[in-house]
């Protein structure tokens, strides 16, 4: 009788690869869930440390301080630009989530994408503490923007690159494809967009922000309640 060691049931080795990824071995590439697990590190750390861009203000030179209203009153253009910067970042995460969804293996190209894309993105905790420092400054704002859209490029680029490769899932559609490249390159386009609009208005950029948050939630919310299963 044949018999099988703990994790080959079904007569297979518990990680015994299929010959179609064996004829594709790129010795540059990482394997994809080593890429996956640190893409998600780098995120969860950046995302984190965007709550130390939030800072009370200067004390009086007595060392006093203004009542706690006037101080959240002060702070509010600091939790508006975290709320933003968090949000977006989690956005660009789920996208870059639902590219690697759709990855039936990776490559030296992609790998070197993923980190460049990986090193923009660690950026964002220090150009969102400049933006909270120097609210009213257009290089702070253009800094941070541009920083946005740089995440979002890299994104795109992993995206366009795969898709021209054939490195993609054979169950991904045209569909799937023009959406990924819909709602990702929306909000990188805005981003981009507001960094020459900063130096007109700071304000207006920051509305930019603003609303391609609520259009992309609003459309997203459209989307699901369409695809979701009606029950009787």
């Amino acid at each position: 009788p044949r018999c099988y060691s703990l994790g080959t049931k079904f007569g297979r080795p518990p990680y015994a690869m299929s010959s179609h990824h064996h004829d594709h071995v790129d010795r540059g590439a990482i394997s994809l869930t080593r890429l996956i697990n640190i893409s998600d590190g780098v995120f969860a750390v950046a995302m984190t440390f965007l709550a130390f861009t939030v800072r009370l203000p200067a004390a009086a030179a007595d060392g006093s301080r203004p009542p706690l209203a006037e101080t959240l009153r002060q702070m509010l253009p600091q939790f508006y630009t975290l709320g933003i910067a968090f949000v977006c970042a989690a956005r660009f995460w789920v996208i870059h989530s639902r590219i690697f969804s759709f990855l039936k293996r990776t490559d030296g190209v992609i790998t070197t994408l993923n980190l460049v894309g990986l090193l923009t993105l660690v950026f964002l905790p220090i150009t969102g503490d400049l933006i909270g420092v120097y609210q009213d400054q257009p290089l702070a704002v253009a800094m941070f923007a541009g920083n946005m859209a740089l995440i979002g490029l890299a994104n795109a680029a992993i995206w366009v690159v795969a898709t021209r490769l054939g490195l993609l899932i054979d169950e991904a559609t045209r569909r799937d494809i023009r959406k990924g490249h819909w709602f990702g390159g929306l909000s990188t386009g805005v981003f981009a967009l507001s960094v020459p609009v900063c130096w007109i208005s700071v304000r207006a950029a920051r509305w930019m922000w603003l609303g391609v948050i609520l259009f992309i939630f609003v459309q997203r919310t459209k989307h699901d309640r369409r695809n979701s299963p009606v029950v009787d």
